[in-house]
């Protein structure tokens, strides 16, 4: 194993460590951390693993993909915004959800995107 694996397992391991201390403290705000948590090794563990695995093909693929979410963002955006001014009450929960619904609905689009375009 060369050393910038080693060093992104230990960086994991020093963040799970971590999320039990925080976890066994009970914390009220243990969510938050939790989210913050797997982004990070997510983050660590997904560049190791495209570090690995580049190729000219998958480039090519994640282009694609990332093109398609990025038209439906274009398209659904300019629509949640005339659907936040047409709500009479404003509030942001509201708001939130017209940006979280979107951009998670774009995240699906990318992945079923990248996995049609990598079975083709």
């Amino acid at each position: 194993m060369n050393r910038g694996i080693k060093t992104a397992l230990s960086v994991v391991a020093v963040v799970v460590i971590v999320f039990v201390f925080v976890w066994v403290l009970g914390l009220a705000s243990l969510g938050s951390y939790a989210g913050a948590i797997g982004g990070m090794v997510g983050g660590v563990l997904g560049v190791t693993y495209l570090r690995r695995f580049h190729d000219e093909r998958f480039t090519q693929i994640m282009n694609l993909a990332a093109r398609n979410a990025f038209v439906f963002l274009v398209i659904i955006l300019p629509m949640s915004s005339v659907v936040l001014i047409q709500v009479e009450e404003v509030t942001l929960q509201i708001t939130a959800g017209l940006i979280f619904v979107p951009w998670i609905a774009s995240l699906g689009i990318l992945y079923l995107s990248l996995f049609y375009y990598y079975r083709k």
